[in-house]
């Protein structure tokens, strides 16, 4: 077990960059309860039926995606220059 829990351990530091934060990432995951996936059931289905996506770049870029989304939030008022 504490073998299973150290390679967990170590791929998550590989992907989360630092020790720290997957040790709060393994915490939360444990935190998780049976309840609190029912309370979560439908916004999960919802992303499982219909995906999720994000586009990430300047400005420009999201402009450029811009009919792929319902909505763009912009709180910083950004531009390209």
């Amino acid at each position: 077990m504490k073998k299973n829990l150290l390679i967990v351990l170590l791929v998550l530091v590989l992907l989360l960059g630092s020790e720290g934060r997957a040790l709060t990432w393994m915490r939360e995951i444990k935190q998780c309860t049976p309840e609190k996936l029912t309370e979560w059931a439908e916004m999960l289905q919802k992303l499982a039926d219909e995906g999720g996506s994000f586009t990430a770049g300047g400005a420009s870029a999201v402009r450029a995606e811009a009919d792929r989304y319902d909505q763009i939030l912009d709180p910083f008022g950004t531009e390209d220059r």
